[in-house]
């Protein structure tokens, strides 16, 4: 409840800062109000749109400007990190903005889904293979930007006889290798191929 009030006090800040003092003193008392009567998820929703009770001509102005804030605070805080680990592996974490959220969404809830009932993959895991589809689906495409003045590119090295293993039936260990280090197995040679 004292996080809703803060909350509602900052809302009640914000339109004191916007409008007079009158309009500012009507919405601080409808919100102490407020704050008696229904719980806090409601209390904190009722809060945003104050001015709709107390300055309706301002509220769509209002409304605007905290959009207009919180985009300026997405863009701000918005940055995703990449972490080498052993082995060639990465470690992504960070913060997307909303519309990056929503285009990450947008292809990654499809092709992350279950693939049938007999998927036995954690939800992290089908993100995981999803988010791997969308760059090999990049990569398809052939219009990235050039990366050092080469066409962006995997590299797997492999011997004629690890080549020849991966073409026919076998399974041969250590079938190939990235151009930066790490080992493949012949399955993740094939799929790269």
């Amino acid at each position: 409840m004292i996080d809703e009030l803060a909350r509602a006090a900052e809302t009640a800040a914000t339109v004191s800062a916007s409008t007079d003092a009158e309009v500012a003193d009507k919405a601080a008392g409808l919100l102490v109000e407020w704050a008696e009567q229904f719980d806090p998820a409601l209390l904190r929703r009722m809060g945003t749109r104050i001015l709709d009770h107390v300055a309706p001509d301002l509220a769509d102005a209002a409304a605007a400007a905290a959009l207009e804030a919180e985009a300026a605070r997405a863009a701000r805080d918005r940055h995703v990190t990449i972490s080498e680990q052993t082995g060639g592996r990465l470690r992504l974490s960070g913060t997307l903005d909303a519309e990056a959220a929503a285009l990450l969404r947008a292809v990654i809830d499809p092709l992350g889904a279950p693939s049938g009932s007999d998927d036995t993959r954690s939800a992290g895991e089908r993100r995981h293979d999803a988010l791997a589809d969308v760059c090999r689906l990049a990569l398809s495409i052939g219009e990235l930007p050039e990366n050092g003045g080469d066409p962006a590119q995997i590299v797997v090295m492999t011997s004629y006889d690890g080549l020849t293993q991966l073409l026919g039936a076998g399974a041969g260990a250590g079938a190939g290798a990235l151009d930066i280090g790490p080992h493949l197995t012949s399955d993740a040679v094939r799929r790269l191929a």
